[in-house]
C-alpha cells in the first residue's frame, strides 16, 4: 500500500488505486476474521479512500498525508496484534 501511495502521489493510475483500495479491503476483511479489530479500522479507513479514488480518478493532495499517517497506525496495529497473540500463545 505504500509503493502504491507514492506512485499515486506522482499521478493518478486507475490500475494503482485498484490494487491500494483491493489490498486494503482485503486487509479489512482477514484482520477482522481473525480479532485483529484496530486493523480492520484502518484498514477499512484506507478502503474507503481507495474506493473514492477510483470513483473520482483522482487523489486530492490534502488525502496523501491522511493516507500516510493511516497506513503508519496500521503498522503499529498490526504489531500490537502480533504481540497479544504471541503472549496468547506462550500462556
Amino acid at each position: 500500500m505504500r509503493s502504491a501511495l507514492d506512485a499515486l502521489a506522482e499521478e493518478f493510475d486507475p490500475a494503482v488505486a485498484e490494487t491500494f483500495h483491493r489490498v486494503a479491503h482485503s486487509l479489512e476483511g482477514t484482520a477482522a476474521s481473525f480479532g485483529a479489530n484496530e486493523v480492520a479500522a484502518y484498514a477499512s479507513s484506507l478502503a474507503k479512500f481507495g474506493r473514492r479514488w477510483l470513483q473520482t480518478r483522482a487523489v486530492m493532495p490534502e488525502e496523501l498525508s491522511t493516507v500516510s499517517d493511516e497506513l503508519e497506525r496500521i503498522g503499529v496495529a498490526v504489531e500490537q496484534y502480533r504481540a497479544r497473540i504471541e503472549r496468547s500463545d506462550a500462556e
